[in-house]
């Protein structure tokens, strides 16, 4: 009777803790790779025919692909920032394209992720193109890299230098040798890392951003000419990356991540294998306010703690990657930070505990414009300038592109879409559904109280 009492008391005491749910596990490592200008539609299972990418495939099929991933404004800077902070960049001041020139960089009074994972003890490296500032206050090392070896800006800026940290130890390096140079020092700064070390390596390849260029063993091996070979040479080198990871037996408990910072380049809002990809089914391409610009490709592996072979359907974006891997690398004791962010948590879409989670009001912008807000399957975009929706035709061949598309500076009406019945954006429910027009106009003026908004011209 004795002993039965005994075994009762105990497995009361012990029952919260037999019962409570174990804490997830902390990677060891965390790499996100961030292709240049890569359209969701050249990547093979989000459908690509015209190349071939067997390592991003088995990569998404060793772990989660999103669908609906978004980036906030279609462009190279506002894009990383957005990834690198957790906020609008429209929120700090990064809402343009930044040149050589250019006065100012990443405000360094924003908490990056670097910086939050440097504080949790994490060694921090930025490898290949940066894109957020070239003076000295606006490098890696002054937002929590521990080291930066890269382009500071795109390769179609001059001058050309590739960093190692502050100090320029390139010049005018060829641009089929990107992929190669990117590849091999984050291969090396991986073998650097010891064992019992937590590291957190971004990775930001120049490809498949123009000038176009792949090295001799993959020149003209592809069947979409200059740009399918460079998407094929980056695909090569993701999977010589991973496959050195598995070398160092670090693999099982690292969280990798691949995303693009916009849709493909298109001057004249069709494919060429000279210049950018793929965005289908979706309308639009990098820098313009459609689909195809800000919809990007999404895969993210962690074998211990992510399931392998999953597809989401939920809405995410770029800033929602800071809150979700300032969760999962949160000690057991600490706090979640109080600072504010745009992004949301989206561990729970990841890990398939709430697949298809419902995500709040986002807004998309342009250079600071307001284009559009969705909610839901619903996607609002403004009154706007047609050259907004093929910028780069309207801005170097203005005459060209007003001949085959009309004036640049002509009105486009406001249009409302559901992407879950016209992905491509096609027909106009403006008219026929006046209550969700109103809302989604609601949540437009929210948006540009909260964050401005430049106007329309």
């Amino acid at each position: 009777m004795l002993t039965r009492l005994i075994l009762i008391l105990a497995g009361a005491l012990l029952a919260p803790y037999l019962l409570a749910t174990p804490a997830p596990p902390i990677p060891t490592g965390i790499i996100i790779i961030v292709a240049d200008d890569l359209g969701i539609g050249d990547v093979g299972v989000y459908g690509a025919r015209h190349v071939r990418t067997p390592h991003l495939d088995r990569l998404a099929a060793a772990g989660v692909r999103l669908t609906d991933f978004h980036v906030p404004a279609a462009q190279c800077t506002p894009a990383r920032a957005a990834l690198l902070t957790g906020k609008y960049p429209e929120r700090i001041g990064m809402e343009r394209v930044l040149f050589p020139d250019s006065p100012h960089g990443l405000p360094t009074e924003i908490t990056t992720l670097p910086e939050l994972l440097r504080e949790r003890g994490y060694q921090t490296h930025a490898v290949g193109k940066w894109h957020l500032g070239d003076r000295p206050a606006a490098l890696p090392t002054r937002h929590g890299f521990d080291t930066y070896w890269g382009i500071p800006y795109s390769h179609d800026m001059e001058p050309i230098v590739i960093l190692d940290d502050a100090t320029v130890v390139m010049t005018d390096p060829p641009v089929p040798d990107f992929t190669r140079l990117w590849t091999d020092r984050a291969k090396a700064v991986l073998d650097d890392i010891p064992v019992d070390e937590k590291f957190f390596l971004y990775l930001a390849h120049t490809a498949p951003h123009v000038p176009l260029g792949a090295s001799p063993e993959f020149e003209g091996k592809s069947a979409f000419g200059d740009y399918g070979d460079t998407v094929e040479e980056f695909d090569a080198a993701i999977g010589e990356l991973l496959a050195h990871l598995e070398t160092l037996s670090r693999t099982e408990n690292t969280l990798v991540i691949f995303l693009s910072d916009n849709g493909p380049f298109q001057p004249w809002g069709q494919p060429d294998p000279h210049v950018g990809g793929f965005a289908l089914p979706f309308r639009g391409a990098k820098a313009s306010a459609r689909e195809g610009g800000l919809r990007v490709p999404f895969l993210a592996r962690w074998p211990s703690h992510l399931p392998a072979g999953e597809v989401r359907d939920g809405l995410a974006m770029a800033m929602d990657l800071w809150p979700t891997i300032e969760r999962w690398t949160r000690p057991e004791d600490a706090a979640a930070p109080t600072e504010h962010l745009d992004g949301k948590d989206i561990a729970a879409l990841l890990e398939g505990d709430a697949p298809d989670e419902a995500r709040g009001p986002v807004a998309f912008f342009h250079y600071g414009r307001l284009e559009s807000v969705r909610e839901g399957p619903w996607l609002l975009t403004f009154e706007r300038r047609r050259d907004w929706d093929l910028p780069f035709a309207f801005r170097q061949f203005p005459e060209e592109a007003s001949d085959r598309f009309g004036p640049g500076d002509e009105r486009l009406p406001p249009l409302l879409s559901n992407l879950e019945r016209d992905p491509s954006t096609v027909i106009d429910y403006y008219s026929e559904f006046p209550e969700i027009r109103q809302r989604m106009e609601t949540i437009g003026e929210q948006f540009r109280e909260d964050l401005g908004d430049r106007g329309r011209d």
